[in-house]
């Protein structure tokens, strides 16, 4: 694999067949190795992936997308982490609307999964180290359903790019899609833009500003 038309992300690739957790294994090797910025960790299979709350993540091998990007947002504040959430939000949010078809409805659902015509195709996990105030590291965890059409029958919500298309995509070029466009968001938010990545991602929100019902079951499952 490798990722064209980056600065950094994606430049340094840690590829392996299977993995429990991508960002298990980064969160580990920052223990012990000192890794470049923009180190990408993908798995072929990623068999105990993790979603947010704990849930767990479920993908079918070699079909789907599970990686894990580091980031040194040392310029940030703790106090606006969530900015994180927004450039990765937007930045899968943008690569997977380039694939599928323009009449595709892509949203995200707060705080950071991406939906296709209401329907989950993605979600994102970003585990922060901090010192202080100051965030040392981020690793941002990306789960795209991208060639998978057959899923539990109790995940309702979940699609894939190749459902919401009627094709098959070539994983790399998504990955590629995908860094580029984190790079772009992340540098945004690196010159202080965060006006602009606020109304972005607010104008990109699912349900915005409508009332909800929210439901939490006590066995959940995060499909990507």
């Amino acid at each position: 694999m490798k990722i064209a038309e980056t600065l950094f992300i994606g430049q340094s690739i840690q590829h392996f067949d299977s993995l429990p957790s991508t960002n298990d294994y980064l969160v580990e090797q920052l223990k012990s190795a000192a890794l470049a910025e923009g180190t990408l960790v993908f798995a072929d299979h990623q068999f105990a992936g993790k979603g947010q709350a704990g849930n767990r993540w479920e993908s079918a091998p070699s079909q789907n997308i599970a990686m894990s990007i580091l980031l040194m947002p040392r310029f940030l504040l703790a106090t606006h982490q969530f900015y994180l959430n927004m450039v990765s939000a937007l930045a899968v949010k943008s690569a997977i609307s380039s694939f599928v078809p323009h009449t595709t409805i892509t949203q995200v659902k707060w705080p950071n999964d991406i939906l296709l015509d209401g329907k989950k195709v993605c979600g994102i996990l970003i585990q922060n180290t901090l010192s202080g105030n100051q965030i040392l590291s981020s690793v941002v965890g990306i789960g795209v359903n991208v060639n998978q059409i057959q899923f539990d029958s109790s995940l309702t919500n979940a699609t894939s790019m190749s459902i919401q298309s009627q094709q098959t995509f070539d994983i790399e070029a998504v990955v590629n899609v995908i860094c580029q466009q984190l790079e772009h968001y992340y540098l945004q938010l690196k010159m202080g833009k965060q006006h602009e990545l606020k109304s972005t991602y607010f104008a990109s929100l699912y349900r915005f500003e409508t009332w909800a019902w929210y439901k939490k079951t006590r066995r959940q499952v995060n499909h990507f």
